[in-house]
């Protein structure tokens, strides 16, 4: 199946509970650990894969444990005592020896479209204190995707000539490509999409709806946000209503459809995958090569869409205009070629 669309805001600190356990990466989770009891401890780690599988949350809790805080590693499973303080003041940003680095809103709300350079000296500074705790300094870089030119070099620094006791780890969702000399100082990690049961557990005993389950496509932290969404249920509902006769259109229901999609950017989100879902299940199950094709297509075109979008910074209902409209062209070139 052809991969859905979704965009990757800044990382929000974990709360409390989400601290508490790290499910379903014991691969790379045994590998960091190991290297850090080993006493061998590499000073940067590249932490790879799709946006929303994890990589954030399991850097949040290793920094806890590399700077002091009681953990249990087994059965797939890395669990922090939820009681603990380290991991508390990790979670809140109060701990004096741990830094995340991201891109933070200006004075109008509005993200930059990159971490910018003094953001990166700013934590360069940060490694040269001495560690208020007398252990490691610790910063997560969330996302490195982000960086331009200029903080890229900044961050580059520090890898090449590191303080001792310094720690990072580099979160990288594949969006955009990485200096090579970025890359070959760091020890990778890979992360990967969570199967069914993982992403059951991640949620505890929450009431899954077996729809947002297929759409998160293995991320549990897009499954939590889908999940909580008001009237996400409710969308692809909807959704489903307007096109239950495709290529036929409910022009009715459009109207209703455009004002919940506009709601949210992760409004939009959910409407963008089960959209982009649909289109590739339907050029799969095509005869015609032709067909095939034009789903395809306007799978990319949808994909395009969003990007543009994206950097442009435009409304959110001038990108809802924009979805719906893709799926009316679609519709009337499938009614054409019917």
């Amino acid at each position: 199946m052809l991969q859905t669309t979704s965009s990757h805001r800044p990382s929000q600190r974990p709360d409390k509970t989400m601290m508490e356990k790290l499910l379903g990466h014991d691969t790379a989770i045994s590998a960091f650990l190991d290297r850090f009891k080993s006493g061998r401890f590499p000073h940067a780690w590249l932490f790879e894969g799709p946006v929303g599988v994890g990589k954030a949350h399991a850097a949040h809790m290793l920094a806890s444990v590399v700077l002091g805080a009681d953990y249990q590693h087994g059965n797939g499973t890395l669990t922090v005592d939820d009681e603990d303080e380290i991991a508390h003041k990790i979670a809140t940003g109060a701990h004096p020896d741990f830094r995340q680095v991201q891109r933070a809103p200006d004075n109008n709300g509005k993200l930059p479209q990159a971490i910018s350079v003094d953001v990166i000296r700013d934590m360069n500074g940060f490694f040269e204190l001495r560690a208020a705790q007398g252990g490691y300094r610790v910063a997560i870089v969330d996302s490195v995707d982000e960086l331009n030119a200029n903080s890229a070099n900044a961050l580059l620094k520090t890898l090449e000539e590191p303080p001792e006791k310094c720690l990072l780890m580099l979160i990288h969702h594949g969006s955009a490509s990485l200096l090579p000399t970025i890359r070959s100082r760091c020890v990778k990690l890979n992360f990967s999409r969570l199967k069914d049961p993982d992403l059951r557990a991640c949620l505890d005993d929450a009431d899954i709806n077996e729809e947002l389950l297929v759409l998160c496509e293995g991320s549990p932290g897009r499954l939590r946000e889908m999940t909580a969404l008001d009237g996400g249920v409710e969308l692809l509902r909807d959704l489903k209503a307007a096109l239950i006769d495709w290529p036929g259109i409910s022009a009715h229901r459009m109207p209703s459809v455009m004002a919940k999609i506009s709601k949210s950017e992760l409004h939009l989100e959910l409407a963008s995958s089960f959209l982009a879902k649909k289109f590739s299940d339907m050029a799969q199950s095509e005869p015609s090569g032709d067909s095939r094709s034009l789903y395809a297509s306007y799978w990319s075109r949808l994909y395009n869409v969003r990007t543009k979008a994206r950097r442009l910074n435009l409304d959110l209902a001038e990108q809802s205009s924009q979805l719906l409209g893709l799926v009316r062209d679609l519709s009337n070139e499938m009614r054409a070629t019917a």
